[in-house]
């Protein structure tokens, strides 16, 4: 493959690198706030008395917040596989740079 192929490629994957870690840090935003929201509702539950039906909906929604957390945990997860896997891409990419360059100037005469 070409040096400009190559330099498209790896401008490519820097900015799917940029992207990914991008969902990253929104995701872990939003797991934080999820976070947040389940502690202010253990809080409150904790005043009421456990056989009230105002404690069972808020066990409930806390429930569903812990499983929301446990989904974007699992997505975050996901991110960080394709964020090492793009690092590897990049790295291999840059390698290929590394060498295409020199070689390109070489061939033109200018070594």
């Amino acid at each position: 493959m070409g040096l400009e192929y190559n330099s498209m490629l790896y401008m490519q994957e820097v900015a799917e690198l940029k992207n990914l870690e991008f969902q990253k840090s929104r995701m872990s935003v939003r797991r934080k706030d999820l976070i947040n929201m389940n502690s202010s509702l253990r809080y409150s539950e904790s005043k009421l008395d456990p056989s009230s039906e105002g404690y069972k909906v808020l066990d409930l929604r806390v429930q569903q917040l812990e499983q929301m957390t446990q989904v974007l945990d699992a997505e975050s997860a996901r991110l960080d596989m394709q964020i090492q896997a793009t690092n590897a891409l990049l790295q291999s990419t840059h390698g290929m740079l590394s060498k295409q360059i020199p070689d390109s100037f070489t061939l033109l005469g200018k070594d």
